[in-house]
């Protein structure tokens, strides 16, 4: 390391020396023992400007502050059926270490659900993940090894990934959000195992437009990946999807203790434990999930995500087959539990293009850049869908329209173009140009759609639960009266964990 990035680290140290004690003791709990490694990691998140590192140490101290990440291990998820669900639904483990002694974890991207609890347990349970690596993992290797041991290897498994994972993008964003400013720079490198297609093809794309930093991070591996990863870990510590070639490979079952994602491995067995033992400490154990409140991403990430998510959405669209059946294809975009960085890889590099041009993203920008570029089609795709395009969406369309037709009037074939090249309904081409028209310009190309629409989500009344009596049990239609709600209701907030049976 050279003498600019020493004079940083002492900086930031000389800065750190003056934070409050709250602070420090929570400091001290972060780099157990390790504080130059832990301040260079947040240098490393910041490209060595030791202001902003220092801002966000401290917004991260203050923020486990806040949420009682200090003594999340002492809040093990209950009841244990409940955590065996998430550990099904949420695959995750350590399945050895590397020759150089780094721990090893397993992701499985394409078959992780998320839909067995609500989302404060799978951020719970994926913090928990994280302090036990860096409180109780890490620290012992560091001891066994005589050297400081930080970091840690990820392979992201994305066999069985489809379209579908879009659905997973509040959840994922949330994990991705807690890591980027309270975990920077944990993992030392991605290996990435059995691809399909599709995330060849945009890796290719969006390599080029990483900083140099994240491209050595990131190796895309073929197949399952075996032969590479046993030059740098042996056979017994490779995650079980790498293990033997061909479809299906991460397929578990919540039985086989090889199974680094099962809840009988001896990692969660250890885990589980330890908060457990923890807990036994407290004179009261809080029962529900560790509501962690999720820091607010960058601005600009989410405008990108926003845009990019709409675009994936329209390829969604197109993957039905020709009777009108949509049929799910394997995409891997989305759905990473922890992207290059704990970014998704094209939202990274969307952010790249837009700090290096400073541009409104806009559909017809994207284009530019080849990263939403597709094969043109003679055919004009005039079928329904539900598509729901952004405003930028509308306004990048109506700047076409405008730039073509030169005037007020359109040109013979101009709306059949746009919709050809942006692979949409000419009649929704056609309503935009009107819309804007007739509204005066491009500032009345918005989207009518409501903002606040669908059911909204019944709470549990306090109130009404004081009110129980406990010192019987209830049915179900029982505990629906007494609380004024459905049946339907109450048996969905049993299996979210949010009530619970008591026991006999």
């Amino acid at each position: 390391m050279g003498a600019a990035a020493e004079d940083a680290v002492q900086q930031l140290g000389l800065l750190m020396d003056q934070v409050e004690a709250p602070l420090m003791r929570s400091f001290q709990n972060v780099h157990q023992g390790h504080p130059r490694e832990t301040m260079l990691r947040f240098l490393k998140a910041r490209e060595w400007n030791v202001s902003k590192a220092h801002k966000m140490l401290v917004e991260s101290l203050n923020w486990r502050i806040q949420n009682e990440i200090d003594s999340v291990l002492e809040r093990p998820i209950l009841p244990v059926d409940l955590y065996r669900s998430i550990r099904g639904s949420q695959l995750v483990g350590l399945s050895g270490y590397t020759k150089e002694g780094l721990p090893v974890f397993g992701i499985g991207v394409g078959q992780s659900t998320y839909d067995k609890a609500s989302v404060h347990y799978y951020v719970q349970s994926h913090i928990q993940i994280n302090e036990y690596r860096d409180r109780i993992i890490l620290p012992m290797l560091t001891k066994k090894f005589g050297r400081p041991i930080t970091t840690c290897v990820k392979i992201l498994d994305m066999t069985g990934l489809k379209l579908s994972a879009m659905s997973q993008m509040k959840m994922l964003s949330s994990i991705s959000t807690v890591d980027d400013l309270n975990y920077p720079e944990k993992s030392e490198t991605y290996y990435i195992v059995n691809v399909p297609y599709i995330f060849s093809a945009c890796w290719k794309v969006v390599k080029p437009l990483l900083q140099e930093r994240t491209k050595k991070k990131v190796k895309v591996l073929s197949g399952c990946g075996r032969d590479e990863l046993l030059q740098i870990m042996d056979y017994s510590s490779l995650p079980h999807f790498c293990r033997r070639e061909g479809s299906g490979s991460s397929k578990h079952s919540s039985a086989d203790v090889d199974d680094c994602f099962s809840p009988d491995h001896p990692f969660h067995k250890e885990l589980y434990g330890h908060t457990t033992e923890q807990s036994s400490h407290k004179e009261l154990l809080k029962m529900g999930s560790l509501h962690v409140s999720i820091p607010e991403p960058d601005p600009d990430d989410a405008k990108i995500v926003e845009v990019i998510e709409a675009e994936f959405h329209k390829m969604g669209g197109q993957n039905g087959s020709t009777n009108g059946h949509k049929t799910e294809k394997s995409m891997c975009v989305w759905g990473m539990e922890e992207a290059p960085l704990d970014k998704l890889l094209i939202a990274a590099a969307m952010k790249e293009m837009w700090l290096r041009d400073n541009k409104d993203i806009t559909m017809e920008t994207l284009r530019e850049t080849g990263l939403l570029s597709r094969t043109p089609t003679d055919k004009i795709a005039n079928t329904r869908r539900r598509t729901q395009y952004t405003d930028d969406e509308r306004r990048a369309i109506y700047s076409m329209l405008l730039k073509r037709n030169g005037g007020s009037t359109v040109k013979r074939g101009v709306s059949k173009a746009v919709a050809a090249e942006m692979e949409m309904p000419v009649r929704t081409v056609q309503r935009i140009w009107l819309v804007g028209r007739r509204g005066g310009g491009i500032d009345a190309v918005v989207s009518k759609r409501a903002k606040n629409c669908g059911r909204k989500r019944i709470e549990l009344d306090p109130d009404a639960i004081q009110e129980l009596p406990m010192d019987r049990g209830m049915s179900i239609q029982e505990l629906a009266k007494a609380m004024r709600m459905k049946k339907t209701i109450v048996f969905r907030r049993l299996k979210e964990g949010r009530l619970r049976r008591p026991r006999k």
